[in-house]
C-alpha cells in the first residue's frame, strides 16, 4: 500500500524495460529467491501453531502461496502476455499479507507497548497513501494527465 513510492497507472514496455539477458540483477534475484525458499523450508519444519505461540509455519505458507500463485504471470515459465497488471496480484498477494501478519503478530507479542502505535502507523500510512493517489483515477482526463507527466515515454500516455 505504500511502496513503491512511484506508482504508475500504465506499466506497459515503454515504463518498465523488458530485459533479454541474464546479467548481474537476474543473478541478485536468483541468489534471493534461493535464499527465500530456504528460509521457507526452514520455517515449514517449525512446531505446528497454537494459541499461545506464534509458529514460523505461516511464514513459509505465505512464501509457498506467493510463488506458487505468482508463477503463472511471472514470465518466467513462459510469456504471459500481461508485463505488469494489479489483477494479476490477487492471489499472490494473500501470501504476502500471511507473512506481513506473522511479522506483525511476532513483534507485537515481543512489544505489547508498542502495539497500538504500530496499528495506527500502518492505517494512517495506507490512508495517506489512498487519500495521495485518489486524484489520479478521478476520471479518464486526469488519468491520462497524470501518465503524460510522469511517464511522457508511455505509448498510452502519447
Amino acid at each position: 500500500m505504500v511502496f513503491p513510492l512511484d506508482l504508475a497507472s500504465d506499466y506497459t514496455p515503454g515504463v518498465i524495460p523488458i530485459s533479454t539477458g541474464f546479467h548481474a540483477l537476474n543473478t541478485i534475484g536468483l541468489v534471493l529467491a534461493l535464499l527465500i525458499f530456504t528460509g521457507a523450508l526452514v520455517s515449514w519444519r517449525q512446531p505446528k501453531m497454537s494459541s499461545k505461540a506464534t509458529s514460523a509455519r505461516v511464514l513459509g505458507f505465505g512464501v509457498l502461496w506467493f510463488a506458487i500463485t505468482v508463477s503463472p504471470v511471472s514470465h518466467v515459465f513462459f510469456v504471459a502476455g500481461v508485463l505488469l497488471g494489479e489483477r494479476t496480484l490477487y492471489l499472490p498477494t494473500i501470501g504476502a499479507v500471511a507473512i506481513l501478519a506473522w511479522l506483525l503478530v511476532s513483534f507485537v507479542r515481543r512489544r505489547r507497548d508498542v502495539e497500538l502505535a504500530v496499528f495506527a502507523l500502518v492505517v494512517v500510512l495506507m490512508g495517506w497513501r489512498s487519500w495521495t493517489r485518489t486524484p489520479t483515477w478521478f476520471d479518464d482526463g486526469a488519468v491520462f494527465e497524470a501518465l503524460g507527466a510522469d511517464y511522457p515515454h508511455s505509448g498510452r500516455s502519447q
